[in-house]
């Protein structure tokens, strides 16, 4: 404060004075990097985003590259669907860059203890041993551990039995 802003202040009552800001100690100015050296390459800085975010990014593209994959891609053009199908393949690489993977269970045979959801069982005469038939939302990890669980439809095999215990016993009599 100079001293002609500390003469103005006397003119007002004490406690309307403004203090003088002490302006402390000048920063001192950060040294230039060497010309010669070259800034170390860094990655870009990835947003630390929500499970459930990732897990819902994840699904979404698993479910449209499933309908570009699909039996119903020959009813849409060819150039849309492959030019779709390049999309949505670069997204799901850059999500696998970022440490997120999606994983189909389709066609696998059903083990009790895997990490999933079984929503229905089916009988289904194709099938010879409990088989994931159709996976209603995948498994999605993120660097290695499970931040969705799959939701799948299990079939298994047709019963062929001729019946209960009680009407073989009845039609025996």
């Amino acid at each position: 404060m100079t001293v002609a802003a500390r003469w103005r202040q006397l003119r007002h009552p004490r406690e309307f004075r403004i203090p003088a800001v002490d302006p402390g100690p000048a920063p001192a100015p950060e040294p230039a990097p060497a010309p010669d050296a070259a800034p170390d390459p860094q990655p870009d800085p990835v947003p630390d985003l929500a499970d459930d975010a990732v897990a819902a990014v994840a699904t979404d593209l698993w479910r449209a590259r499933r309908r570009v994959d699909g039996p119903s891609a020959a009813d849409r053009p060819a150039r849309a669907v492959r030019m779709a199908g390049r999309h949505l393949s670069d997204a799901a690489d850059r999500l696998g860059r970022a440490g997120v993977t999606v994983h189909d269970h389709d066609g696998q045979p059903y083990v009790l203890g895997l990490e999933l959801t079984v929503l229905a069982e089916e009988e289904n005469s194709a099938v010879t041993r409990p088989t994931i038939t159709q996976t209603v939302r995948p498994t999605v990890r993120r660097d290695g551990r499970v931040i969705q669980r799959a939701e799948v439809v299990v079939g298994v095999p047709t019963t062929t039995s001729t019946g209960t215990h009680e009407e073989r016993e009845h039609t025996d009599a």
